[in-house]
């Protein structure tokens, strides 16, 4: 496993109750290591957070003293694009645009993520990440032509009834 998968585990990990010291250096290191991976080229501002390093996002309150229509609290995180670093590498991009085809091609052939992954026999967590571009692109190809697959083999027996 190399340090860029490494660094990446670590910030798809969520952060445990009580967050520990331990946890935020290594989520330090682990955005140092993905701003490492690009420093030989030209950063590319973080599409998801335009570069602020960080997303606004809804989280559910759950305490019976708050009415219920008040119980969402916006709160930052940081960004699941870049990671915390504000810009991503242009592999990062090509990943992105990768997934962005896949799932169009899955919602073309209307089929739900659930379904699209069951019939490949995959977790649908895994089509998620592999549509966000959160994975690398020989596992979003491959994810592709299992799709093709499928997609083919439902459409010939769509043709002969």
């Amino acid at each position: 496993m190399t340090d860029i998968d490494k660094a990446e585990a670590i910030l798809r990990t969520p952060l445990t109750m009580p967050v520990t010291e331990h946890q935020l250096q290594n989520r330090e290191w682990a955005r140092g290591v993905l701003a490492d991976e690009w420093m030989d080229e030209t950063p590319i501002t973080c599409p998801t957070c335009n570069g602020d390093k960080v997303i606004i996002g809804m989280f559910p309150v759950y305490a019976e003293h708050v009415p219920q229509a008040d119980r969402k609290a916006a709160i930052e995180m940081i960004c699941p694009t870049c990671k915390g670093v504000g810009a991503i590498s242009s592999e990062h991009v090509d990943r992105i645009a990768a997934g962005e085809r896949l799932r169009e091609k899955r919602k073309a052939a209307i089929l739900g993520l659930r379904h699209a992954a069951q019939m490949i026999g995959i977790l649908p967590s895994d089509l998620s990440y592999a549509e966000q571009g959160a994975v690398s692109l020989e596992e979003i190809a491959a994810v592709e032509r299992l799709l093709d697959v499928f997609i083919v083999g439902r459409d010939a027996l769509i043709a002969k009834d």
